[in-house]
This record gives C-alpha cells, structure tokens and sequence, in this order.
C-alpha cells in the first residue's frame, strides 16, 4: 500500500509539472493555454462522464486535435531547451517525469501529448480517451441503422 501512494504521490508531482511547465511556457510564448485545453490535457482525470464529454464538446469545437497535439509537443521540446540552459540533466529529469505518467490510469491523456515531444514511443492503451467512448457510441449506432435496414428489407421485400 506504501508503494501505491508514493506511485500516486509520484504521477500527482509529474502531473503538475508538465502542466506548469507547459503554462509557464505558452505565457512565455505570448499564447497561454486555455481552460479548455487544460481541462482537454487533463482530460484522464475527470470523473463524471457528463463533464467529460462537455469538455471534449468545448475542445473539438475549438481546436484541432493533431494541431493541438503539435502545439503541446512544440512547447514540451520549447520548456525542455530552456531548461536545459540552465540544469544539463533537464533532459533525463523530463524522461524520468514522463515516465511516472505512464503507469497511471488518471494521467493517459497526458501521457500521451507529452511523451512524443521526448522520444517516447505511445502506445494504443495510453492513447485511450473520449474518443474510445464515442466509437463504441458510433458503432452502436450502425450497427442499430443496420439492424433496422435488414428489418425494412425484411418486411418489404
């Protein structure tokens, strides 16, 4: 149990870095970060799904996902150089805080905006988010639209 909170303790620290971080440099920038989108960044943590959808709403009214996921790595790699002037382990403290994100389920989403912008490779379960919900949704939806087209078939053949 010790484990698990010094593992949560650890993502809750590495969560509010990049988050500051990448604030601190859109300010810098001269474009800060939106609620929206820190709300979309943060999106693995919020746990109604009412909330969660009407962020995802907000966001893709807004903004372009692969836009956005360019802008976010562009001020990741921005942060890390400007760190780097100052500390020369800035690059191996980045991958090290990036990695406490990885194993935590409530912080996929940025996991998997941040860790590109370092070299690490995401895969498909860190990529998981709204958009899982709303192809399930989708496909439950054709698959209703086929069903009732096989019943019209059916019925007026």
């Amino acid at each position: 149990m010790n484990n698990e909170k010094t593992s949560t303790a650890s993502a809750e620290q590495a969560r509010r870095f990049f988050l500051d971080r990448l604030q601190e440099q859109a300010r810098a920038e001269g474009i800060p970060l939106s609620k929206i989108e820190l709300q979309y960044l943060d999106y693995s943590r919020i746990k109604s799904e009412e909330e969660a959808d009407r962020v995802e709403a907000a966001f893709t009214q807004e903004f372009d996902d692969d836009e956005f996921s360019d802008r976010i790595g562009s001020l990741v790699r921005a942060a890390l150089l400007e760190d780097r002037k100052h500390d020369p382990q800035a690059p191996a403290r980045y991958k090290q805080v990036v990695n406490m994100l990885k194993g935590s389920p409530d912080d996929g989403q940025l996991f998997a905006f941040v860790a590109p912008a370092l070299g690490i490779r995401v895969t498909k379960p860190a990529l998981a988010h709204a958009t899982t919900v709303r192809d399930a949704v989708l496909y439950v939806v054709i698959g209703l639209t086929v069903t009732a087209l096989l019943i019209l078939y059916a019925i007026y053949r």
